[in-house]
């Protein structure tokens, strides 16, 4: 897979990287939950619609992902999770912003 191609793609990213590894997963129920591109074209009226969110892990690859291994997770160590996960869609937001730029300079 050409990395230029998969960046200037407007198909879903995540079905484009699956396809690459023979891998196929369902999508989510509200596009805003897959990539990027498919959370442009999102309309089903959440709050977080049209930006792109954390995918439900747990509908894909569950038993290969995870070994069944648990352990306590404190309360400040969700807050610090969460905080990630806010600052991921930040920077996937400002990402997407400065590629719809430089497309329209092309």
């Amino acid at each position: 897979m050409n990395i230029k191609s998969f960046v200037k793609t407007k198909d879903c990213r995540r079905k484009t990287l699956l396809d690459h590894f023979e891998a196929d997963c369902k999508l989510p129920l509200y596009l805003h939950l897959c990539c990027d591109n498919c959370a442009s074209i999102c309309e089903c009226g959440q709050a977080d619609c049209g930006q792109y969110t954390k995918y439900p892990i747990t509908d894909c690859y569950k038993d290969v992902l995870f070994s069944g291994s648990k352990r306590d997770v404190s309360n400040e160590q969700k807050l610090i999770e969460n905080a990630l996960i806010q600052y991921q869609k930040k920077l996937l937001i400002e990402l997407a912003k400065k590629l719809q730029k430089q497309k329209s300079k092309l």
